[in-house]
C-alpha cells in the first residue's frame, strides 16, 4: 500500500453547517480502524456566523470514535 509506505496521509473536509461532516469523519475513521489502521482527527472549529453554534470538531458528535483506542480526537477552537 501507498500510504504504508509514506507513513501517513492527510484528508480535509470542509462544508456548511448541518452537512454531515461530524458523521462522515466517524464513518470513515470507523472504517479505518476496523481495518487496522490508526488515526488522528484534528478539527479546526470555527463558531458558525448564524448560528454562534460549532461548525465542525464537536467530540460529542463523534463519540464512539472519541473512544476508540486506536483514535486522536482533537477539536481546536478558532475565532473564524
Amino acid at each position: 500500500d501507498a500510504h504504508k509506505k509514506r507513513g501517513s496521509f492527510r484528508v480535509g473536509i470542509s462544508g456548511p453547517p448541518g452537512v454531515g461532516k461530524s458523521t462522515f469523519i466517524e464513518s470513515l475513521g470507523m472504517h479505518l480502524l476496523g481495518q487496522g489502521h490508526k488515526i488522528a482527527v484534528i478539527a479546526i472549529d470555527p463558531s458558525s456566523h448564524v448560528s454562534g453554534g460549532s461548525i465542525l470538531g464537536d467530540k460529542t458528535r463523534m463519540a464512539e470514535l472519541g473512544l476508540h483506542s486506536g483514535a486522536f480526537v482533537r477539536p481546536c477552537p478558532s475565532s473564524g
